[in-house]
């Protein structure tokens, strides 16, 4: 049962990220955690796993021409590095105040998608 689960979460993570850009971390990060992974290993995992979710999507949206690449270089570059920040930060951040900045991203998201 529990790799099916697993299967079902990845298979739900991936279908989330390619139909709407983002939001895989926010099933990914849960799952990890509800088996056992700290908090901290399960984000690391999480942007991991979801490199790959991302690049599938990529692909297929830069090969049907929905991708503007002068639009989406700088944003690339930025995000690149704020990537770098964050994955530093990680490491640094207490556990607590980790966990309340997910949730207030989780909530900000949630309200931001609801009102769209």
């Amino acid at each position: 049962m529990k790799k099916f689960l697993i299967l079902l979460a990845g298979f739900f993570a991936g279908t989330v990220n390619g139909l709407l850009g983002a939001g895989s971390g926010n099933i990914i990060v849960p799952m990890l955690e509800r088996h056992g992974v700290h908090e901290r290993r399960a984000h690391a995992t999480s942007v991991f796993v979801v490199f790959f979710f991302c690049v599938s999507s990529a692909i297929l949206y830069f090969s049907s021409g929905r991708i503007i690449l002068s639009e989406a270089l700088p944003y690339a570059l930025w995000g690149t590095v704020g990537a770098f920040l964050g994955s530093n930060v990680l490491s640094k951040i207490n556990q607590k105040i980790l966990r309340r900045v997910f949730s207030i991203f989780l909530i900000t998201s949630g309200i931001r998608m609801f009102l769209k």
